[in-house]
């Protein structure tokens, strides 16, 4: 149902634990659609960040969203940030990535900027994306 929203956007980064999506070029539809970001940062024990699981990045959550690429539990888990106002504050783990992990492997190994951050040299667009339940 709203898997067009991510279609068209741009994998940004790719640092060692993660790769990086931002749909700036969606914003229009993510602002219409009243999903700019999340309302609070909800974790779930039950959805760890392992590798391939989706997370949403930045405070608060989204719409950027992150594809774990080692388990990231530790990191992006309850308190694993450290500079939040929360201690216990944690990104929201809501999908994992069934197919196309090769992909994601080649996109891992891409180029990136100098800097911690690790933008790509070039973006990478997410033609079509399917959320499933």
């Amino acid at each position: 149902r709203w898997s067009f929203l991510w279609a068209g956007t741009s994998v940004i980064r790719a640092a060692s634990h993660v790769i990086q999506a931002d749909p700036r070029p969606n914003m229009a539809a993510f602002k219409q659609a009243g999903m700019t970001s999340v309302a609070f940062q909800e974790y779930n024990p039950e959805f760890p960040h392992k590798k391939h699981t989706i997370g949403l990045a930045g405070r608060p959550g989204g719409p950027d969203f992150y594809v774990s690429m080692i388990d990231n539990t530790k990191n992006h888990g309850p308190g694993g940030q450290g500079n939040y106002d929360l201690p216990a504050e944690a990104d929201p783990a809501f999908g994992t990535v069934i197919a196309g992990h090769d992909v994601l492997e080649r996109i891992h190994k891409l180029p990136t900027k100098e800097g911690n951050f690790k933008m790509l040299t070039e973006f990478v667009t997410i033609k079509d994306i399917t959320l499933q339940r």
